[in-house]
């Protein structure tokens, strides 16, 4: 009789010691599973953040590349301008010139036939 007891209270208790480890093995089987999503989240977001940086870093380049060619186009239009408006005082300088040199070769002419006739009257 007390073996049979003896037999019984082991029987229950390794029952409800296996029943404990099982609930323990849930238990541990759930905190890892919690822990794997929680890794899982971490690894995606962390994913998605180098995947915004990369694409943050593409736009950034695709906009400079994009001011470049601007800045190309605009200081092409400004040396383009600035040659035009060189060309225009070069245009103009020698237009000066030209009148000029116009101006002061009739002063020379007027001024030989000036002296020929003074001294073609002179001599008379």
């Amino acid at each position: 009789e007390k073996d049979r007891t003896r037999r019984r209270e082991e029987r229950r208790t390794a029952e409800s010691k296996r029943k404990e480890e099982k609930s323990h093995g849930d238990k541990n089987a759930e905190t890892e599973r919690k822990k794997d999503e929680k890794a899982s989240a971490r690894r995606s977001e962390s994913e998605a953040r180098r995947k915004d940086r990369e694409a943050e870093k593409k736009r950034k380049e695709r906009s400079l590349e994009t001011m470049r060619v601007m800045s190309q186009e605009v200081q092409e239009k400004f040396r383009v301008e600035e040659e035009s408006i060189s060309e225009k005082r070069r245009k103009h300088k020698d237009e000066q010139r030209n009148t000029e040199d116009e101006r002061k070769w009739r002063a020379r002419k007027e001024a030989e036939r000036k002296r020929s006739s003074f001294e073609a009257g002179k001599g008379g």
